[in-house]
């Protein structure tokens, strides 16, 4: 189930959730290649993790939440740049976006595989995807008191397994946020990622889209036995 609109504030306005947007800021500040041509949809509950970016930097930002969501002005100078979306169809054109932010979303997604079609429609050719979801094999997942702890965590094989279904080229990935959201932990945060890089509480995964199936390897071609005979037109 998907927590409330109210529950997302709640965490991000803790100092828990500030220190978790902060990393993520930076994790994906790294990952998205924004310029002034650049068209980004961020879809989910990204307004945290882009909390400072700058809407006038690219040509194009979209913040797309899920429907029934409270939209508020998201760009500085007022400009209403947020609207309320059904994710399995979104309002936008075919290889309309270069790159799709996604937080807060597949894990929640009642298809994720159609969700991921989705975006890979809106997706232009050579597009990425920043995608955030829960490790399946992390800590946070445990603590209900974070939106991480809700929704259907993802665990390393099956992830690349549902992007290749989708037709997503995996080029990045790594895990953070090690430790439990509790501030007396968080000292050892970096030394644990460093001990035990898969152990992260959440998978960052920069993927590129495919432009269709890739061909599948399913043997060798034996020789042929025996003297070829022409086969004549009657």
């Amino acid at each position: 189930m998907r927590p409330a609109p109210d529950e997302f504030r709640k965490f991000y306005a803790s100092g828990p959730g500030r220190r978790a947007a902060a990393r993520l800021r930076q994790a994906v500040a790294s990952q998205l290649a924004a310029t002034k041509t650049s068209r980004i949809l961020a879809l989910g509950h990204c307004a945290p993790i882009l909390d400072g970016f700058d809407p006038g930097a690219v040509e194009r930002l979209a913040l797309a939440l899920p429907e029934q969501t409270e939209i508020d002005a998201f760009a500085p100078d007022g400009r209403n740049r947020a609207l309320a979306v059904e994710e399995l169809h979104l309002p936008f054109a075919d290889a309309l976006f270069d790159d799709v932010l996604i937080v807060h979303a597949l894990e929640h997604a009642a298809a994720p595989h159609r969700l991921l079609r989705e975006i890979w429609r809106v997706l232009a050719p050579g597009g990425r995807m920043i995608l955030v979801v829960p490790n399946r094999a992390g800590l946070w997942v445990h603590f209900e008191t974070t939106p991480f702890g809700e929704g259907a965590p993802f665990g390393r094989r099956q992830l690349r397994r549902l992007l290749a279904d989708g037709m997503f080229e995996i080029d990045h990935w790594h895990t953070l946020l090690a430790m439990p959201p509790v501030k007396i932990l968080q000292w050892i945060d970096g030394p644990m990622l460093r001990l035990m890089p898969g152990m992260g509480g959440l998978h960052l995964v920069r993927a590129v889209k495919c432009e269709g199936a890739r061909p599948m390897m399913i043997g060798r071609a034996s020789p042929a036995r025996g003297r070829a005979r022409a086969i004549r037109e009657p």
